[in-house]
């Protein structure tokens, strides 16, 4: 699948009109140098929202490192609101790992189709900069969670934590091919 000829210069139009005021008007890289940069996916989700759905399907990335975040960010509140799990918080964590899993796997898969979008609208900096965000945030949450996990959900637990990481190493060497890093780091 590709995006429509008539269509990249509206999401052209759409990257310049997010670009902070400061920036070249003929620029088509978001600039990633935000002081919080869930709050800029936040706002530009909001914005995107606005728009023809059709519009906003072209950014993949940022509408499911949104829906991600959420996603980490209610485990977390769990987390957070539990000081000790028994087995049915832990099957409950556990169910919302394996939701998480499956989040992941479809940023992956939606973010290796757009990739070469990304790359052909200057925008692969930014869409690293979301991936890590989101990847740090479930780092932290994740290891958060892990130590209070029961048996018998600590192990699959792990697994999926462990998955979701493969995961987000795929997203990363995509996207580093697209930029023409074949080394793997």
């Amino acid at each position: 699948m590709h995006l429509s000829l008539n269509l990249f210069p509206l999401l052209t139009l759409l990257l310049c009109i997010l670009i902070p005021a400061q920036a070249s008007p003929h620029a088509t890289t978001i600039q990633s140098d935000h002081n919080n940069l869930l709050d800029w996916v936040q706002n530009t989700n909001s914005r995107l929202s606005n728009f023809d759905g059709s519009i906003s399907k072209g950014f993949p990335l940022l509408q499911t490192a949104y829906e991600m975040y959420q996603l980490t960010k209610n485990l977390e509140t769990h987390t957070q609101n539990t000081p000790a799990f028994d087995d049915e918080d832990s099957a409950t964590l556990y169910n919302g790992t394996v939701e998480f899993r499956t989040a992941a796997s479809d940023l992956v898969n939606r973010f290796a189709t757009k990739v070469p979008h990304f790359r052909n609208m200057n925008a692969l900096p930014v869409a690293r900069k979301l991936l890590q965000y989101v990847q740090q945030k479930n780092a932290a949450t994740v290891d958060n969670m892990a130590s209070k996990v029961t048996e018998p959900h600590r192990e699959p637990f792990k697994d999926a934590a462990g998955d979701i990481d493969d995961y987000y190493s795929a997203a990363f060497r995509t996207m580093d091919a697209a930029n023409g890093d074949t080394s793997g780091n």
